[in-house]
């Protein structure tokens, strides 16, 4: 549940860097400087850091969905045998 929980914040935070970046990019428009170059670098980097996160917690989830189907099966095929 804990792995659950995780996903869903890292989901959650890199939704919200996609708003970020796009504001970002939007300010970089209207005026363009060093500070809004820094700061949409900056956000970028979160925005990966909180994909990964994302991808990482969504895999350890899978991993366990699949370890938990194949003990499924071993034990019907087990329950079958007698």
């Amino acid at each position: 549940m804990a792995k659950v929980r995780l996903l869903i914040l890292s989901s959650f935070a890199a939704g919200f860097g996609l708003c970020s970046i796009v504001f970002s990019v939007f300010t970089m428009i209207s005026e363009f400087n060093f500070s809004t170059v820094f700061r949409f670098i900056l956000t970028l980097g979160f925005f990966v850091i909180n994909v990964l996160f994302s991808l990482h917690y969504y895999g350890l989830i899978f991993k366990e969905f699949k370890l938990i189907n194949k003990m499924k099966a071993q034990l019907k095929r087990f329950n079958y045998n007698f």
